[in-house]
């Protein structure tokens, strides 16, 4: 569950959405704060919610939600991307977003990172069978 006290063992970010997308300002925002680490993914399904993709973790699912592993310079921009997510503490509950710690796959084994899972139900959403947010938004 959130924990609000990060510590420099644990400040690895996965992300999959538009904290990916180049020109997005909190990915600028991100960028300024964060070096990439690594390319990863996990199992999980990630769905179209309009204009940003929402991925829940599914430990049993065949498919995989893709993304890069962010480790986080400054610990003040959990703080930023936690209210960019919509779970800052004056949020309303249940949020959209949990932010939570999951194995991520990657070239070299697991890692575990911090990651935004969507937190609301998915049955009207559409599923992104690719798991990629980026590349799904070429085909758009």
């Amino acid at each position: 569950m959130l924990n609000y006290g990060m510590t420099a063992e644990n400040n690895l970010l996965f992300v999959y959405g538009t904290l990916l997308v180049a020109d997005n300002e909190f990915a600028l925002y991100m960028n300024k704060h964060a070096v990439l680490y690594k390319t990863g993914r996990f199992k999980g399904h990630l769905y179209d919610l309009g204009s940003y993709p929402g991925a829940v973790l599914h430990n049993e699912s065949e498919v995989f939600v893709h993304g890069s592993i962010y480790q986080i310079q400054n610990p003040e921009a959990w703080t930023i991307l936690d209210e960019y997510e919509g779970i800052s503490p004056a949020e309303p509950h249940p949020q959209q977003y949990v932010r939570e710690q999951v194995d991520i796959e990657t070239d070299e084994g697991l890692i575990k990172s911090w990651i935004y899972l969507y937190n609301w139900p998915v049955t009207q959403h559409k599923l992104i069978e690719s798991g990629s947010y980026l590349q799904y938004l070429k085909l758009l």
